[in-house]
């Protein structure tokens, strides 16, 4: 076969739908991971002095999605969206409001997607931030207290200190888990429309598995591996207990 050289990455480039999916994972990372870790530890932070039954029930709640078969979920989350019948859209319509297409209107599917993706990523932040924040000592909690310090000091200066090396190690796997979504968008719009809701890696697959252009999808991949990379430079830079990456 004749060598192409940088061809792909100068077609990838100047390929309008990858610019757009690639926008498109960007908006992912940057809606998804916050809002997961937000979540994940405000739930956290609410159980984790609460009984053993508690946390048990609660933990397993909120990782159920992650271990639920993909098609089940996706069946579920395509009938809450349903602009027919879909409970969301009922409740809106009972107070007055029109037909909402979730997954089909182009300025809203992104944003619908998200919400799924949340749903089966913040389960394992929440047992892993339950873990951490159980093995702050009590003691050094007390000694702030006695100090002067109020609960918002309190968890800034020791808790959030103390489980910094957690939340670190949990935004890097949600931003590689992330940036490689494709079985949420694949089963529920398939990355329309328009490529409204279209994902780096359904896009690799897309080329490799069905137009069997395995170069292009390299490029794409390689692609994914350099934004991840750096974005977890950033991280590491930002969050690491020493401050250094």
């Amino acid at each position: 076969k004749e060598f192409i050289g940088f061809e792909n990455y100068t077609n990838l480039f100047a390929d309008p739908i990858f610019r757009k999916t690639l926008v498109n994972n960007i908006l992912y990372i940057i809606f998804v991971v916050p809002t997961s870790l937000f979540l994940s530890l405000a739930i956290s932070l609410a159980i984790y002095k609460r009984g053993a039954v508690i946390k048990s029930a609660v933990r397993a709640i909120f990782y159920l999605p992650a271990i639920v078969p993909s098609v089940c979920m996706a069946v579920v989350w395509k009938w809450l969206y349903n602009p027919s019948y879909g409970l969301f859209n009922i409740l809106i319509q009972s107070f007055g409001g029109g037909e909402v297409k979730f997954l089909g209107d182009p300025k809203i599917a992104i944003y619908s997607v998200m919400v799924i993706v949340v749903t089966w990523t913040i389960g394992q932040p929440i047992i892993l931030f339950t873990a951490s924040l159980g093995s702050v000592p009590e003691a050094i909690l007390e000694a702030a207290e006695i100090d002067g310090a109020n609960g918002w000091q309190k968890f800034w200066q020791v808790t959030w200190a103390m489980i910094r090396p957690t939340t670190l190690y949990i935004m890097v796997t949600l931003t590689i888990n992330v940036m490689q979504v494709v079985e949420s968008i694949m089963l529920t719009t398939n990355g329309g429309p328009y490529y409204a809701t279209n994902s780096l890696l359904l896009m690799v697959y897309t080329e490799a598995f069905e137009l069997n252009n395995y170069g292009y999808a390299a490029a794409i991949g390689n692609v994914m591996f350099i934004v991840v990379f750096i974005i977890s430079i950033i991280q590491f830079k930002y969050m690491s207990p020493d401050g250094e990456s």
